[in-house]
């Protein structure tokens, strides 16, 4: 898969990777859930406001910074799952303007 996202494309990986192979979710699944970025420096832990997550590490005393759902900050990613010869699955993030078409 690809992504875009700066220095937190190996967060966003990362995150995707496991909604697919921990998580079991289809690519399209998997590159729309919420996500969480450490912001460059370290200091602050950005969140998607629809992360379920988000009321407890908001808990956590880490200096949280909510921000709107599938919000532009946290990059786009594109996925692809090749099962076999001509069998594929493919997920377009919904924060970006991409799509899926086989062609």
């Amino acid at each position: 898969f690809g992504s875009m996202g700066g220095e937190g494309q190996p967060q966003l990986q990362t995150q995707v990777l496991i909604n697919m192979v921990d998580r079991g979710l289809e690519p399209a699944e998997a590159v729309a859930r919420p996500r969480i970025r450490v912001v460059a420096g370290g200091g602050v832990v950005s969140v998607e406001a629809d992360d379920p997550d988000a009321r407890e590490l908001n808990r956590s005393g880490l200096e949280i910074e909510l921000v709107p759902p599938q919000h532009h900050s946290h990059g786009h990613a594109h996925a692809i799952v090749i099962d076999g010869p001509g069998s594929w699955r493919a997920g377009a993030d919904p924060r970006s303007d991409g799509s899926v078409e086989r062609a």
